[in-house]
């Protein structure tokens, strides 16, 4: 096993928000750090994840087409299908294809909110680590070199 410092997005280093994990890879680390963490129990994450607004939420991203550069910069464009929607979906779960039915299926429900008690904890981590609100970064400490300080000595 490596050891692996992991936290959320660099700037966060300095304000002490990292752990130190043991993992096969990255990707463990980071999936680690997620559940020691409680991450995917994050009030924002909950309520990006379960909104089906088609604007500042998880289903936002693939319900908006932007139209060029600009729109793309302010997070505007124009409403897809829901073919397409379906269809973005279905890619962004890539070899899940179990996930994408429960997404789906969750979505078009007649709720008004998504239930997230329906998804697997691994469906979470995973839409966790490939959005923006999965910012993780993570540091081999066998290859980390750190500059020491002469105060140090």
């Amino acid at each position: 096993m490596t050891k692996f410092l992991v936290g959320l997005g660099y700037e966060n280093f300095s304000e002490g928000k990292f752990q130190l994990v043991e993992a096969e890879n990255s990707d463990e680390a980071k999936i680690k750090f997620i559940k020691n963490q409680n991450m995917i129990d994050d009030e924002f994450f909950t309520e990006y994840l379960s909104s089906k607004s088609e604007f500042d939420s998880f289903a936002g991203k693939f319900w908006q087409e932007p139209l060029h550069n600009q729109q793309i910069f302010l997070g505007v464009g124009q409403t897809i299908s829901q073919e397409k929607f379906e269809e973005k979906i279905k890619n962004f779960f890539e070899n899940n294809s179990d996930y994408a039915d429960i997404y789906l299926k969750e979505y078009f429900s007649d709720a008004e909110e998504i239930d997230l008690d329906t998804f697997p904890e691994e469906m979470q981590i995973l839409i966790y680590m490939k959005t923006n609100k999965g910012d993780l970064a993570t540091f081999e400490l066998d290859k980390l070199h750190l500059k020491q300080n002469k105060r140090w000595r």
